[in-house]
């Protein structure tokens, strides 16, 4: 089977209850499990947020960096990037044009034009969340594929997956909702390993019936990437995508060993820690992965989200919200949680939270929680809770 051959082109339609693929003039219909007691917030991400994924995307590379090129390298990778975040679940929020800066940093440093590739490879499928441990359970081809297209916004906004037919194929594409500085490309490959490994965990899945097309325009680099994985890569397309015989779909995937589909506990993540909907809740999210906030305000927080200064401005305005109220509270509530917490001095909490003069610190403190710092400290310590807003 060539994954090149001609046809009529057939869309895949599908929404959180059905997956629909059509082969031939035949239609077939997936019933896709209902996350049970759980619905999506921002299924079909909102365009008018930031696109973030979870720090589970980052996979291995920190470690590859690491183990590589030394712990130099990797210090500047994050600081090339403006990622300095240390500590982090894999659930937490990453403005995705920072991640791509990341993989973009990390594979300039390497010198390694498939760098998204060997983090990929390095990563065991099960490790990028309960989404893609909810797609393995399905109990075909199709049906994997069509939970990964419902589960796949739950976990970043940055792509678009989907799965169409044309002829005897099937092509599952991932699609970018963004142009980011200067390509997605090592993202991209990374995205493209996951979604080889789910096709090749079938026995009877062939790696010479798999195509993997690019949006890449170096036919040489595509020719490396076939030396690694042993299998046609054809560069220069729209999209990044893998190309099988429509004929896979209705075969039958190995199931991970467990219960026969996640329980909503598993996917408390996602519930707890939406993608933000709107800018306002993108920039405190974005605020929240610096120890110490931005010193160039909203200027770098722009920045992480590819964002000109001013349209991120407009969009706030747009919300009724400002830059620096957002700021502000963020600054009040790292300052309670400072206070209860720790033994830190009054003014180490104040710098900590962005205030280089006490007196400053002390009045905006007042002003916003009802009570002094130093109040606050006591009575939060006397009664374990830290009696302010959040």
């Amino acid at each position: 089977m060539s994954p090149r051959s001609s046809g009529e082109r057939t869309n895949v339609s599908y929404s959180i209850h059905l997956f629909i693929w059509c082969r031939g003039q035949q239609a077939a219909i997936v019933q896709i499990p209902r996350f049970r007691g759980f619905t999506p917030r921002n299924l079909g991400a909102c365009l008018g947020a930031p696109l973030f994924s979870r720090a589970s995307g980052f996979g291995s590379l920190f470690a590859i960096v690491e183990a590589e090129q030394g712990i130099e390298s990797l210090a500047e990778v994050r600081r090339e990037s403006g990622f300095s975040l240390t500590v982090f679940s894999p659930y937490t929020l990453i403005p995705f044009a920072v991640m791509n800066r990341v993989y973009n940093c990390a594979a300039n440093l390497s010198g390694d034009c498939q760098f998204g590739v060997r983090v990929g490879q390095a990563v065991r499928l099960e490790d990028f969340g309960p989404f893609v441990e909810y797609a393995l359970r399905g109990q075909t081809l199709a049906e994997l594929i069509g939970r990964a297209i419902t589960a796949q916004p739950l976990h970043s906004s940055e792509l678009v997956m989907d799965l169409y037919v044309i002829g005897a194929v099937a092509r599952w594409r991932i699609r970018y909702r963004t142009n980011v500085e200067p390509s997605v490309e090592h993202h991209a490959q990374r995205s493209l390993m996951q979604m080889l490994s789910a096709v090749r965990r079938a026995p009877w899945a062939r790696s010479d019936e798999i195509e993997i097309h690019v949006a890449e325009p170096y036919a040489a680099e595509a020719r490396l990437l076939e030396s690694r994985l042993d299998m046609r890569v054809v560069p220069r397309t729209n999209d990044y995508e893998l190309a099988f015989p429509a004929r896979w779909l209705g075969n039958a995937t190995p199931i991970p060993d467990g219960p026969p589909d996640l329980p909503v506990e598993a996917l408390a993540a996602y519930r707890d820690r939406p993608l933000p909907a709107r800018m306002a809740e993108a920039v405190l999210v974005a605020l929240e992965l610096h120890e110490d906030l931005p010193r160039a305000g909203i200027d770098v927080t722009a920045a992480e989200f590819g964002l000109p200064r001013r349209s991120l401005q407009h969009a706030l305005q747009c919300e009724g919200a400002s830059y620096r109220d957002i700021v502000l509270r963020l600054r009040m509530r790292r300052a309670r949680q400072l206070l209860a917490n720790t033994e830190e001095s009054l003014a180490e909490v104040a710098l900590r939270t962005g205030y280089a003069n006490l007196s400053n610190f002390h009045r905006v403190f007042l002003s916003l929680n009802g009570i002094t710092p130093g109040r606050f400290r006591g009575a939060s310590r006397g009664l374990g809770s830290n009696l302010a807003p959040g």
